[in-house]
């Protein structure tokens, strides 16, 4: 099976010595989304409650939950990704992980971008492809192999 990208992408996975066998498949990319969706949804709910404890009222200002739940999202992924040496809970039960196109760890300026491009529309759905790469990975110039 040949990649669907086109000759430079091919070059540059050759010179990294990634193979199409070694990318995680779309099955568990889908249980790292349910995991990592599952943690972060988690943690919001904690620091909602923790702010509920102190006396703001959460109920009342919705921009505030919007802000915690996006900013948990945000700091979920971009921290392990980058800390968690490319892994986050999700890609540690699946025994995946996030590398640069040049077999590095990412950088908490890719961590970053690739959180930041997880709130694209639809973003979720351009895993569909084959091999599973989102727009999170292709504008990162990331990849989630199988570890």
């Amino acid at each position: 099976m040949k990649l669907d990208k086109n000759a430079n992408d091919q070059e540059k996975l050759e010179k990294a010595n990634i193979s199409n066998d070694m990318f995680a498949g779309r099955e568990k990319r889908f249980i790292n989304l349910i995991i990592d969706t599952i943690m972060y949804y988690l943690i919001a709910t904690l620091i909602m409650l923790i702010i509920n404890v102190l006396g703001e009222d959460m109920k009342e200002n919705t921009f505030y939950t919007y802000l915690i739940m996006y900013g948990s999202h945000f700091t979920y992924y971009s921290l392990l990704e980058h800390f968690a040496r490319g892994k986050t809970v999700g890609k540690f039960i699946t025994n995946t992980r996030v590398l640069t196109e040049t077999r590095e760890l990412p950088s908490l300026q890719t961590a970053m971008l690739r959180s930041v491009c997880r709130f694209i529309p639809f973003e979720a759905f351009s895993n569909l492809g084959k091999p599973p790469r989102g727009w999170h990975d292709s504008f990162s110039k990331t990849y989630v192999i199988n570890d």
